[in-house]
């Protein structure tokens, strides 16, 4: 005699809910992978954009050695040369009218004036040398090839025209990292 097995549904059940937590495993798995590629990308993007300030940070420096005197220097930022009249240039300057240009990014240099550095004479261990040199605020501004990120670098730069002068960049780095 044949025996009929009452069916219930109990494994169509059973089925249903490990197909959910399988599901909810994917889910979880794709939601991480995303995010560490968007984790990649910004930080891809900021590593551009610092790159991007360094070199027109460079730019910047180079200017200020072919300097023969700071005329330039006035009231006015539209050449992307001022006296120090930005605290936080980074904030306050228009970056597409009153920077300077390079080909990955833009520069404001602020001449602050002249400073009397001591440091150790390099021919005599004894003698302390005492140098005038000119103080600039260099603020430079890189951008990532998408727009995604911006960073500003702000240095202050020493230069000297004597040739036993040690020009030097002080005070690096304060940067900010302005994500869009």
């Amino acid at each position: 005699m044949k025996h009929k097995i009452k069916t219930t549904g109990f494994i169509l059940v059973i089925c249903l809910v490990i197909l959910m937590l399988l599901t909810m495993v994917v889910m979880r798995s794709m939601q991480s992978s995303s995010l560490q590629h968007h984790m990649s990308d910004d930080l891809r993007d900021g590593i551009e954009a610092m790159s991007n300030a360094e070199s027109a940070l460079m730019a910047a420096q180079s200017i200020i050695e072919q300097l023969s005197n700071y005329d330039d220097f006035d009231l006015n930022l539209d050449d992307g040369l001022s006296v120090d009249i930005y605290n936080n240039a980074w904030k306050q300057v228009d970056w597409q009218t009153q920077a300077r240009s390079t080909e990955n990014g833009s520069y404001v240099i602020q001449y602050i004036g002249s400073r009397i550095l001591q440091h150790e004479n390099h021919d005599s261990t004894d003698d302390m040398q005492v140098e005038s040199m000119e103080g600039f605020k260099i603020t430079a501004r890189g951008v990532s090839e998408n727009s995604q990120a911006i960073i500003f670098l702000e240095v202050m730069f020493y230069y000297s025209l004597s040739a036993q002068a040690d020009n030097q960049l002080l005070g690096r780095r304060s940067w900010h990292r302005v994500g869009l």
